[in-house]
């Protein structure tokens, strides 16, 4: 993998990605994958196929990772523990080959998106 190196944003885009990576949980740099994993994704428009395919408790919670919700976040609204929903995000991960749920939620809104039928 390529590492990704933040240095020389403009000023207001770097405090809106620290911002965004403490919003995550995550470091400058884990964010800054993650959003270059989504928008490469999109900008070439792929979508991988599914090699196993996600129960509907799955299926939902990927819709609410694809929302940009967190385990926390998830877990409440679903009335599920944490580790409950983290086994099924690992579980959704592993079954979609993803490496990281920035790329499980562009497989879903691009599933979403995609004609029905394709």
């Amino acid at each position: 993998m390529t590492a990704v190196t933040v240095r020389g944003l403009d000023e207001q885009v770097g405090r809106l990605l620290a911002a965004q990576a403490a919003k995550n949980g995550r470091s400058v740099e884990d964010e800054a994958r993650a959003i270059l994993t989504t928008a490469v994704l999109a900008m070439v428009n792929i979508v991988p196929q599914c090699p196993g395919r996600l129960t509907a408790a799955e299926d939902r919670i990927c819709g609410l990772v694809a929302q940009g919700w967190t385990n926390r976040q998830i877990a409440e609204q679903l009335h599920l523990s944490e580790r409950t929903v983290e086994a099924h995000v690992s579980a959704i991960l592993r079954k979609l080959q993803m490496p990281n749920r920035a790329a499980a939620a562009s497989w879903f809104t691009a599933r979403r998106a995609a004609p029905q039928g394709a």
